[in-house]
């Protein structure tokens, strides 16, 4: 198996997880997930996927609802049916109108490391 090739993951709409998931390459996540969070690459949260959770990624795109701090490497990008609640630091953020965001922005090349102001 070629370890450098980008790997594709699908999770769907009718599984539940309760706990955390870590993955590698592309994940479409389409179910439910509580009690945990993701981490892991390129992560694309689809419309009917409910996330309660922190998630970690190289670059994200969500498209669902998500309640938990989020931080990205890269680009977040929120869908205009997103429905994000929790703080983001990323360094790149794009929001379409449409989309619900609540919650604090940190944007900067290293996003990771910033750290909150008193």
């Amino acid at each position: 198996m070629n370890e450098n090739a980008s790997s594709e993951n699908t999770v769907l709409s009718d599984l539940e997880i309760t706990g955390s998931l870590t993955f590698k390459g592309n994940l479409s996540f389409e179910g439910k997930l509580s009690n945990g969070g993701i981490t892991g690459e390129n992560l694309f949260v689809g419309k009917s996927a409910n996330i309660k959770g922190n998630i970690k990624v190289k670059s994200l795109r969500v498209e669902g609802t998500v309640v938990g701090n989020i931080t990205v490497k890269g680009k977040c990008d929120l869908a205009e049916s997103a429905a994000l609640t929790g703080d983001i630091k990323s360094s790149s953020f794009v929001m379409a109108e449409g989309a619900a965001y609540s919650g604090q922005l940190q944007i900067g090349p290293d996003a990771e490391q910033l750290k909150p102001k008193p």
